[in-house]
């Protein structure tokens, strides 16, 4: 049975204060700016004759090709920045004559991993 977890107090407590006292992320590198400023660029590579009237499956057409561009590359960019830290450790242990073994955390000296960092 499938059951979401109750945020704790102290949780939401320290959200709150992140988001009162530190403020939200700076304009250019806020997530939906980000995504807009790539639709806005996909968009320039469409010619405009797609979307008249006249063009209705043209331009369903490339509204879908843009749809799926736009979300493999913010899925695939958000991707690689949840997995790239693991991989670079993974790949530092390895060029240090690692064994291929999961790389131990430098904080906590642990190897628990199994598909994020658990320690931080």
């Amino acid at each position: 049975r499938f059951s979401v977890p109750r945020p704790s107090i102290t949780a939401v407590a320290a959200t709150l204060f992140a988001d009162r006292f530190l403020g939200s992320v700076p304009l250019k590198i806020h997530p939906v700016m980000c995504v807009g400023k790539l639709i806005s660029r996909l968009l320039d590579l469409i010619p405009k004759e797609c979307f008249q009237e006249s063009n209705a499956a043209q331009g369903f057409a490339a509204g879908m090709i843009l749809c799926i561009s736009t979300l493999t590359i913010a899925l695939g960019t958000a991707w690689l920045i949840l997995t790239l830290p693991e991989a670079m450790l993974f790949a530092f242990s390895w060029v240090q004559g690692g064994s291929g073994d999961p790389p131990t955390c430098p904080l906590c000296k642990s190897n628990e991993y199994s598909g994020r960092i658990k320690c931080i």
